[in-house]
């Protein structure tokens, strides 16, 4: 029998074990002439973030809103944060402690992003995709959530695509931006800091890309918003 050899009463001795183990020396051998060691690090994995929710309509805060970091098993056990009378709310960070091995001098940033789901029994759930730079930043300050009655209705080339309420959101968004910036306040508000503009059209490019790459119209999902916020950008 390959592997193994007879001994005494028919007993076999199975001779795998010797030879993984010399494997793993092997393995572990070239691990350190790498230069590879364990690292251990704290990630965030959601900054502190904090923002309004409004009203779409009137730009009124909108109070009582439930706040919830969704699809992320690392903010299973945080509770949600609610909106105060002024339609603030802030988040707490969220931190992991991971250990990896790679090479002690290397090491990684790229830009990442979560889902923040804002829900009021008297609007239609809003959302935020925020980005942030891992592993290292810890805060996203600004992030602004409008909230609408109820979504707008998807074209026709979209009948039949199977998109989540993240994406219905953007797509009502973007579809009202032309609308919304000829009101007044909701001008005052994106002048006041100009980083909530910048937080609305990362929010919509990131949640209709997914959906453009999903449903194959990138036309359709992304020309109602880019037109809208270019111009205001440009004011």
């Amino acid at each position: 029998m390959v592997g193994s050899e007879r001994s005494g009463a028919g007993v076999q001795k199975n001779r795998r074990p010797g030879v993984l183990r010399r494997i793993g020396r092997v393995a572990a051998s070239i691990v350190l002439l790498a230069g590879c060691a364990p690292v251990t690090q704290t990630v965030v994995m959601v900054p502190a973030t904090d923002g309004h929710v409004l009203d779409s309509t009137s730009g009124a805060a909108v109070t009582g809103v439930e706040l919830t970091v969704l699809h992320l098993p690392a903010v299973e056990d945080v509770e949600p944060v609610y909106t105060d009378s002024a339609g603030f709310y802030a988040h707490p960070i969220v931190v992991e402690t991971r250990t990896t091995w790679r090479l002690a001098t290397v090491g990684g940033t790229y830009r990442t992003d979560f889902l923040l789901r804002a829900r009021h029994p008297d609007y239609a759930d809003g959302f935020a995709r925020v980005g942030y730079v891992f592993p290292g930043q810890t805060t996203a300050s600004g992030v602004p959530i409008l909230l609408f009655r109820e979504s707008a209705p998807l074209p026709e080339a979209l009948d039949g695509c199977d998109l989540g309420p993240e994406h219905r959101y953007a797509y009502t968004l973007a579809t009202r931006l032309e609308a919304l910036s000829g009101q007044a306040w909701f001008r005052a508000y994106v002048e006041e800091d100009v980083s909530r503009l910048d937080h609305l059209r990362e929010s919509i490019s990131l949640s209709l890309g997914t959906a453009a790459r999903r449903c194959g119209h990138p036309d359709v999902l992304t020309k109602p918003y880019e037109r809208i916020l270019d111009q205001m950008v440009d004011r």
